[in-house]
């Protein structure tokens, strides 16, 4: 799934998950001063509604992600 351009602080609105495991690495993928850098990443239950990721930083080439759970699920 593209989000298109992000910078830092930046944010999307909540988009229904596109993911088959049989064609589909569960990565996230960013360039990041010409370099692209990827973290695997735990795709939520199928009947998880509301489910978010966070690039938290980049350092030394490596690409930190957080994920969290609305517990408000509508």
């Amino acid at each position: 799934m593209d989000f298109g351009d992000l910078n830092p602080m930046d944010s999307t609105a909540f988009k229904d998950l596109k993911y088959d495991a049989l064609k589909d690495d569960p990565l996230i993928y960013c360039v990041f001063e010409g370099k692209n850098l990827g973290r695997y990443i735990n795709i939520p239950e199928k009947n998880t509604q509301r489910f978010s990721y966070s690039i938290d930083s980049l350092r030394n080439g490596i690409l930190y992600v957080s994920s969290t759970m609305d517990r408000n699920n509508p």
